[in-house]
């Protein structure tokens, strides 16, 4: 029986005996049943095996995962209240809708994170400090886990003057940098999880997309609009005024200039294009090379036609970023799809095929002194040969002798971003960090835990959506000393 406004007040009482009724008899050995039912305003009653759930609360939650998802998107917050109450912190939080009471989910989960049975954690074990979702936040914190891991750029961010914004830069972008320097900071001294509310006061005064609301929440958004972003601003802060390209240095960590050959191969017309500067590789990588391609005009066929595009790496950056190609606008939906294609990467790239002929000779020397060193190695201790290749990779400053670290187009995988679901508006944003130590880290929010290589390598997806799939991978260059 339905209780609604087809149900009288009168009827009230019959009902709930007929619901008790018929939810006894599906309990294994018939047994007596202590079952409660809450109900706020208007609501509505239903028996579905094995729970019992009324319109706006879940009573029984064993099956909780077959029933959350078809409740409601205006009645989760009482959902929400209700899981809470049962102890399920976890389960509240991931469908819970107001800002101020997923911050108080946060701090409570802290509170119960060491007891947590389901997986070990990593806070308090010398490992930076978590982020509270400040509600839909994941992507800005999964974001800054990531830049976080660089120690280029929180050194470059220590040296940032607070004294006000110089003439070559606005005040919001001078409060995002100082922002972005106080996070980084509370982050690197461990312990609790941190509250990134200035952080993202700064972040939605200098970019009103990510203080979008609807429904009275804020949205989610796109972590690489929120990467991209953040780091084009403190380019423009951090570089001194009235510098070089050359001194600036997010350009100098992050900025690959790549060399274009466009063409279109009906027509068998070919552009050259200039060498343009970008921070992040977003085409999909194959043993070919950087590829991609786009719909123009053609002026020998008087008809738009597909040219391919063909980039060669010009310069290396200390750390190389790739953007996979997970979302396409659909007009139907009004939506960004997923992407599910599955797209492995691996733990070491040698992006050495994809140089310019250029660059290719500058890199030969390097990569055959790395070659030398390994040849040495051969015979020596594990550990001789784990130290020598720590010294390959990072070049000591405090040497007696001169030296130079030379790029050797090798790169190591340390950080990757990923997302969880089918679009941008549902789904769910988790950072991958590499430590000093050689240990990966999983970022969830508040919530760390140590992960092994294998578990970085199924971040490729499995073509259905349900589980992370990498979306921004970041490489760190291996040097050599000359």
């Amino acid at each position: 029986m339905l209780l609604d406004e087809t149900c009288p007040p009168s009827q009230w009482s019959l009902a709930f005996e007929l619901g008790a009724k018929r939810f006894k008899e599906y309990v294994e050995g018939g047994g007596p049943i202590d079952f409660k039912i809450f109900w706020e305003d208007f609501w509505k009653c239903f028996v579905k095996p094995p729970c019992l759930i009324e319109h706006k609360q879940v009573v029984d939650v064993k099956n909780e995962q077959e029933i959350l998802p078809t409740i409601p998107d205006d009645q989760l917050k009482r959902v929400a209240h209700s899981l809470e109450s049962l102890g399920k912190l976890k389960q509240a939080l991931e469908i819970a809708t107001d800002p101020k009471y997923r911050f108080a989910l946060d701090q409570k989960l802290m509170g119960t994170a060491v007891k947590a049975p389901e997986e070990k954690q990593a806070t308090n074990l010398g490992y930076s400090a978590g982020l509270l979702n400040l509600g839909n936040t994941c992507y800005m914190n999964s974001t800054v886990q990531c830049l976080k891991s660089v120690p280029e750029l929180n050194s470059a961010l220590s040296n940032y003057s607070l004294d006000g914004p110089s003439n070559h830069v606005d005040e919001n972008s001078h409060l995002l940098t100082v922002a972005t320097r106080e996070l980084f900071r509370a982050l690197n001294r461990g312990g609790e999880a941190v509250s990134p509310d200035k952080f993202w006061n700064a972040l939605r005064n200098k970019f009103a997309v990510f203080g979008d609301v609807q429904n009275g929440n804020y949205m989610p958004q796109d972590a690489e609009e929120c990467w991209t972003n953040l780091l084009n601003t403190l380019s423009q802060s951090l570089k001194p005024p009235s510098s070089s390209e050359d001194s600036d240095p997010v350009k100098a960590l992050f900025g690959v200039n790549l060399w274009s050959r466009v063409h279109c191969p009906e027509s068998g017309e070919e552009e050259i294009t200039t060498t343009e500067s970008v921070l992040f590789l977003s085409c999909f990588i194959s043993n070919e090379g950087l590829k991609d391609k786009l719909e123009k005009r053609s002026k020998a066929l008087g008809r738009n036609a597909d040219f391919h595009i063909e980039s060669l790496i010009d310069s290396l950056p200390r750390y190389l970023t790739f953007r996979f190609m997970r979302f396409i606008w659909e007009k139907e939906t009004s939506q960004n799809a997923k992407i599910l294609k599955k797209v492995d990467y691996p733990l070491e790239l040698d992006i050495y095929e994809l140089c310019s002929e250029e660059l290719r000779k500058k890199l030969e020397a390097p990569r055959q002194k790395l070659r030398d060193e390994k040849d040495k190695r051969l015979g020596t201790s594990s550990m001789d040969s784990d130290v020598k290749m720590t010294d390959a990779e990072e070049p000591s400053k405090e040497s007696g002798k001169s030296s130079t670290a030379a790029q050797t187009g090798i790169y190591d995988l340390v950080s990757v971003l990923t997302h969880e679901g089918i679009t941008t508006d549902n789904g769910h944003y988790l950072a991958w960090v590499k430590q000093e130590s050689g240990t990966w880290i999983k970022y969830d929010d508040t919530r760390l835990s140590p992960q092994q290589e294998e578990d970085i390598m199924k971040l490729s997806g499995d073509g259905t959506g349900g589980d992370p799939m990498a979306y921004i991978i970041m490489y760190k260059a291996r040097f050599v000393s000359m």
